[in-house]
């Protein structure tokens, strides 16, 4: 009954670690060898995640269902991966916004760096070939 339970387990932490989100990372990591981002590895889209559950972000974000804000992967629809739209994304978040998914206004996270904010869009924006 023990190897059973221990079998299960195992086999159940193997398929939670195929999450969305590694595939979406997978896809991201074949994209961004464009000339909008010199150097975005795993490693960086990982510090982004982690950036992200560090901060206050999902308080009003989750990855895949709108709750005060919109989804990671609403926004990664809206916006293109590019230079522009990180460097408008990573305002956004900064500075605050309003007006853009709704009545409620994001408040601004001026104690972000600028690197910390944009690698935290940059994983965002993973999420553009999310199905």
């Amino acid at each position: 009954m023990k190897k059973i339970i221990c079998s299960l387990s195992i086999i159940g932490l193997i398929i939670s670690c195929e999450s969305p989100v590694n595939k979406a990372i997978d896809k991201k990591n074949e994209l961004v060898e464009g000339p909008f981002c010199e150097s975005n590895s795993h490693e960086q889209l990982i510090s982004g995640e982690i950036l992200i559950a560090q901060s206050d972000c999902l308080a009003c974000h989750k990855k895949e269902i709108k709750l005060v804000g919109p989804s990671f992967i609403e926004i990664a629809k809206k916006y293109s991966i590019s230079e522009e739209n990180i460097k408008l994304l990573s305002n956004s978040i900064k500075n605050g916004s309003s007006g853009n998914w709704g009545l409620v206004a994001m408040q601004p996270h001026s104690n972000l760096s600028e690197d910390q904010v944009k690698e935290m869009v940059k994983y965002i924006l993973s999420f553009n070939e999310y199905e």
